[in-house]
């Protein structure tokens, strides 16, 4: 808001206010992990999810899988969806503010 004001642009509330929705919203249910799980389970690539886990060393020195976290592949689906969705919320804002 702070660069389109700069510019000389201001962003009409409706158009801001929707846009934020969309990523706020979005970013709720894609941090579940849940829906990730089941996009990747329909599209065939849970195995991948399953295959690609991170390694964790415990306190006592046993390695432990973990199917969330940085490293894993549920964590790089979760960050494809954010800046899918971020965009996607960007150009429904711009839309919005241009009235096109």
């Amino acid at each position: 808001m702070a660069v389109t004001r700069a510019l000389g642009y201001r962003l009409p509330v409706k158009a801001l206010l929707v846009g934020a929705a969309l990523n706020a919203g979005t970013h709720l249910v894609i941090d579940r992990r849940e829906p990730l799980l089941w996009l990747a389970k329909k599209a065939g690539k849970q195995g991948y999810v399953e295959h690609c886990t991170a390694a964790r060393v415990l306190e006592d020195g046993s390695v432990q899988a973990e199917l969330s976290g940085p490293g894993s592949a549920l964590m790089e689906l979760d960050q494809s969806a954010h800046r899918a969705l971020g965009l996607a919320a960007a150009v429904l804002t711009t839309w919005l503010a241009t009235g096109d």
